[in-house]
């Protein structure tokens, strides 16, 4: 029990570092770098997504990880400045 409220609560953090589900997201590099073993399928899942401009909603439905695992392989791909929100 008290670690699925943990988990609610660092899913809480974790969405409120993500923009707006409406943001279309892109790739801003050529490859995926993911040094992590854990979450590494996921993350070359969600990159396969990324070939064109994707809503950060969109990817969630796309995703076959839960929300939590989404949410922070999207966000950890935002702070290696991997992803980037698509302009226009």
């Amino acid at each position: 029990m008290m670690d699925s409220v943990q988990l609610q609560d660092e899913l809480k953090m974790i969405l409120e570092e993500l923009p707006a589900d409406n943001t279309l997201l892109e790739r801003n590099a050529n490859k995926l770098v993911w040094t992590e073993d854990e979450g590494q399928a996921d993350a070359r899942q969600i990159w396969a997504s990324l070939q064109a401009p994707v809503s950060i909603g969109d990817l969630f439905g796309r995703s076959h990880a839960c929300h939590y695992h989404t949410a922070s392989i999207i966000v950890g791909l935002l702070q290696t400045e991997q992803i980037k929100p698509a302009l226009g």
